[in-house]
């Protein structure tokens, strides 16, 4: 038999904190952080000097609500609400000493909305780990990707992956409670 309690409000008898349940018990509706997604690259991705190219995020770790596109490498809003992305790409160079410029992006409906840039010409460097994080309110149907620039000098620029569960590059995030 299942019981409700229906109540308008709970005010603590005693002390600074209220306990709900025990460990191990688990919390759903309202109090938690869905949806919610951690999809990564698997493969390495050669990519065209100097160019702005979106990234083959390809698998999926967690998918609570089956958001993230893995053929469009795009995560698509189930819940409309205010949302905390984050996200990471290994971009290198085939040549040592040779990344110039590299640019990771994360972008809304095509928008950017976070550039992370970094510099490293004369800086003799083959490879740059950007990572930026944003919070942006959506609506259902709006969609989240990340895309990559990389300028070298004379070698081939790819997004590094080192496996298929290494997780070098990855697009996550989350729903906002209370927000």
């Amino acid at each position: 038999m299942v019981s409700q309690l229906k109540v308008n409000e709970i005010i603590k008898q005693s002390g600074s904190s209220i306990t709900i349940g025990v460990d191990g018990d688990t919390v759903s509706g309202p109090f938690t952080n869905v949806p919610a997604f951690f999809a990564y690259a698997s493969a390495d991705q050669t990519v065209s000097d100097a160019t702005e190219t979106v990234i083959q995020i390809n698998k999926t770790l967690k998918d609570t609500n089956t958001g993230f596109n893995t053929s469009t490498y795009r995560y698509v809003i189930p819940v409309a609400g205010t949302y905390c992305f984050y996200g990471t790409a290994r971009l290198e160079s085939s040549t040592a000493g040779d990344v110039g410029d590299a640019n990771l992006k994360i972008r809304k409906n095509g928008s950017d909305v976070i550039q992370i840039f970094e510099n490293y010409s004369g800086n003799n460097i083959k490879a740059s780990n950007p990572f930026g994080s944003v919070i942006l309110q959506c609506v259902v149907n709006d969609y989240i990707d990340m895309t990559a620039y990389i300028n070298v000098g004379s070698g081939t620029p790819k997004i590094d992956t080192n496996g298929d569960s290494s997780y070098r590059t990855y697009l996550a995030g989350y729903k906002l409670i209370g927000a």
